[in-house]
């Protein structure tokens, strides 16, 4: 590669210093059908598109409660079967397994986190929060916390060291300091009660009741209205996790389907009722392949898309032995191969360009 090429570049890119992130690669949205005890799993930039991911002859019975899908550091995927009160797993090539059944206390899970090496299962009959290790095995169920009043219907994570959990009732609870000495505290009372979809993301807890998403600052616990007049779509929330300008939610509503949108944006249909499911509750967004997580244009793998990126990309193109020292933990096909062709070449330049300034 030429240094004339190269100091071209630099020239497009120098008076850009701050970008927005691109491109994540290899997501999908997995989503539970109580009424079809599918899951079905859809590509998120081709909806209504659905494949059938695990159906009865899985050995799985259903249906599946809402929210109640997570996976682990491993890939395996955890399932709340509403009705026949039991948590499944399934992991990548083996069949589910019953890891906690009504024997351990399950009165119809109706939400599942994973937080470190513990699942937190909204036990909804029970009044109470279940804690399984992921290291211990069948057996090895505790309470958690058996709440003041109401039945948890939904529960969400910081990801680090705190818990969500709304109530039918309305009333929303911060767990801190789950992993040492955890603390509840009440947020208050948000929405109308009944059913109740929490999401976490970037320091906000999305609360979504009664056709209603709310965002809430833990912190001085003030909220705003994202959203209104969902209807019924309060069965399950998530978020996209593709770095985008804006958060892009999904909403499902158990009569038949799940709605995508922006705040202030448009409201599309997503997914909605078929062969592959029915009857719309739980979702969770999956990752995988080599490049699971990686971002288009972040040759660095910084999680971010800036000026930085530079000299990673044409070390990428230049010297890839070099550039796999000197980013062990990326992927040059992943990062630098901006026109997906599979390749690494001086034909990315243009779009490696293109998603630096856009």
């Amino acid at each position: 590669m030429s240094t004339a090429r190269i100091c071209t570049i630099w020239m497009l890119l120098a008076t850009h210093a701050t970008v927005w992130a691109g491109q994540v690669i290899d997501y999908d949205l997995l989503i539970a059908g109580y009424d079809s005890a599918t899951i079905a799993r859809f590509e998120l930039d081709a909806p209504n598109t659905p494949a059938v991911e695990l159906d009865a002859s899985s050995g799985i019975l259903g249906p599946f409660g809402a929210n109640a899908l997570a996976f682990d550091s491993d890939g395996c995927l955890y399932i709340g079967d509403f009705d026949q009160q039991t948590i499944w797993k399934r992991c990548p090539g083996a069949a589910p397994v019953p890891i906690v059944t009504a024997e351990d206390g399950l009165q119809r899970p109706d939400g599942i986190v994973r937080l470190d090496d513990n699942l937190y299962i909204a036990n909804r009959f029970g009044g109470n929060i279940l804690q399984f290790p992921l290291v211990g095995g069948r057996g090895a169920v505790t309470v958690f916390d058996t709440l003041p009043g109401g039945q948890p219907m939904s529960i969400a994570t910081n990801g680090f060291s705190k818990l969500y959990v709304a109530t039918d009732l309305g009333e929303l609870f911060e767990y801190v300091d789950v992993n040492s000495e955890p603390t509840r505290n009440s947020l208050g009372f948000f929405g109308t009660g009944g059913n109740v979809a929490l999401a976490y993301d970037g320091g906000w807890v999305y609360h979504l009741d009664d056709g209603e998403l709310l965002q809430i600052d833990p912190a001085d616990i003030k909220a705003r209205t994202i959203a209104s007049d969902l209807g019924g779509h309060d069965e399950g929330l998530a978020i996209d996790p593709r770095p985008t300008k804006v958060t892009v939610f999904y909403a499902s509503d158990y009569a038949g389907e799940v709605i995508r949108f922006t705040e202030g944006g448009p409201i599309e249909v997503f997914a909605a009722n078929s062969e592959a499911f029915a009857g719309p509750t739980a979702m969770v967004f999956r990752s995988g392949g080599a490049c699971a997580g990686l971002l288009r244009c972040d040759v660095n793998c910084d999680g971010n898309i800036s000026v930085g990126d530079i000299n990673p990309f044409v070390l990428a193109l230049t010297d890839p032995d070099g550039y796999a020292a000197a980013f062990p933990f990326c992927n040059r096909i992943c990062t630098a191969d901006t026109n997906q062709n599979g390749e690494v070449s001086v034909a990315d330049i243009n779009d490696f360009v293109t998603c630096i300034i856009d």
